[in-house]
C-alpha cells in the first residue's frame, strides 16, 4: 500500500477534527435499501443470500451484532434478544425492518431508558426493574452490566423512542450481497433455532482480528502530514456512511442514545488524532473496533 493510500484510511479522523459542520448529500446503502419494500428484500435474500456467509457477517467485530445478541448461547451483554428464540412471532419482513429501522418496533423488555442523576451523571440502558426505592438498569456503556440506583439519586428518568441498536449498521457492509446474506442467516436461525445457529457458526479464523504489531509504533504525525482538502472530502464521505447514523451531525441527532454527539460533546477516550484513530480501530465502550480501518501494511 502506498503512503498516499494509507493517508486515505485516516481521512475520517481528520473530518472529526476539522470538518464537523459539513455534510455532502449522497445516498448510502441504508438509504437505498430502505427505499425498497421489505417483502422485496426478503425475496431477494431468499433467492440470492447465503446463510453461511451471513453468519460471517453477523460475527464480524465491526458489525457488533454478536456483542448484543445471543444466537442460542448466552449473550455477554443481554442488550438484545436471543435471535434463535424469535419463533413465529417475527415475520421475515419484520426481520428486515429490525435491521434497517431498529426503532420502528422495539421488543418488549428492550425499551431504552436514560437516567440523569442528581450529581450530573447520565446513564443509558435497558430498564430491568423499578420500585418505589430503586431502579435497576442494564448499562449500555458497560456492556449490559446491571446497575442499581436509589430513586433518591435519580433526578430524571426518560424513555426515549429509540432502540439501543443503532440505525445505519448496514452502511458498514460491502454491498447488497452481504445484506442479503445477513438476512438469510437471520431467517434460518429464527426458523431452525439454536441447532441451526450451531451449524452455521463460522470458524474463528473468519471473524477474529489481531492488531498488527506495527500498530504499537505507528508514526501518526508522518501519516497526517499531507492532509489536504481532498482528504477532508473523503473523510466526510466515510463519516456520513459509517458514523453519522449513530453520532449524528451538527444539525441532526444520531440514532443511538449512548453515542457521543461530536459537534458538541466531550470525547471520553481522548480527542487528539492518534487517540481517535486508536478508538476507531480498537473500539471503546459499545463501539466495536472498526478493523477495516487498520493500515494493512507497516508505514
Amino acid at each position: 500500500m502506498s503512503r498516499l493510500s494509507k493517508l486515505g484510511i485516516l481521512c475520517a479522523v481528520w473530518f472529526l477534527v476539522v470538518g464537523r459542520d459539513s455534510f455532502a448529500e449522497a445516498q448510502t446503502l441504508d438509504d437505498v435499501l430502505r427505499q425498497q419494500p421489505a417483502a422485496e428484500l426478503v425475496r431477494l435474500a431468499k433467492a440470492e443470500g447465503d446463510a453461511a456467509r451471513g453468519a460471517v457477517v453477523f460475527f464480524q467485530h465491526f458489525m457488533a451484532c454478536s456483542k448484543c445478541h445471543a444466537v442460542g448461547e448466552p449473550s455477554a451483554s443481554a442488550l438484545g434478544p436471543d435471535l434463535t428464540k424469535l419463533s413465529g412471532d417475527v415475520s421475515d419482513e419484520a426481520l428486515v425492518e429490525s435491521v434497517l429501522l431498529p426503532s420502528k418496533v422495539i421488543r418488549k423488555g428492550y425499551e431504552t431508558v436514560t437516567i440523569q442523576t442528581v450529581d450530573g451523571t447520565t446513564l443509558t440502558g435497558l430498564l430491568v426493574q423499578q420500585t418505589a426505592d430503586k431502579v435497576t438498569v442494564r448499562d449500555a456503556s458497560r456492556g449490559g452490566k446491571l446497575t442499581t440506583l436509589r430513586i433518591a439519586d435519580v433526578e430524571e428518568l426518560k424513555r426515549p423512542p429509540l432502540s439501543i441498536m443503532p440505525a445505519g449498521q448496514v452502511n458498514q457492509l460491502a454491498g447488497r450481497q452481504q445484506f442479503y446474506d445477513l438476512i438469510r442467516y437471520l431467517i434460518e436461525i429464527r426458523e431452525g433455532g439454536a441447532a441451526r445457529a450451531r451449524e452455521l457458526q463460522p470458524s474463528p479464523a473468519l471473524t477474529s482480528f489481531v492488531l498488527p504489531e506495527y500498530e504499537q509504533r505507528l508514526d501518526h504525525r508522518a501519516l497526517i502530514r499531507d492532509w489536504n482538502a481532498e482528504s477532508l472530502r473523503r473523510g466526510e464521505a466515510i463519516y456520513r456512511r459509517v458514523c453519522a447514523n449513530c453520532h449524528g451531525t451538527k444539525d441532526q441527532l444520531g440514532s443511538l442514545p449512548t453515542s457521543l454527539r461530536f459537534a458538541e460533546g466531550k470525547f471520553k477516550n481522548g480527542s487528539d488524532p492518534l487517540t481517535m484513530y486508536q478508538t476507531l480501530t480498537r473500539g471503546f465502550g459499545l463501539m466495536a473496533p472498526q478493523t477495516w480501518m487498520v493500515l494493512t501494511c507497516p508505514p
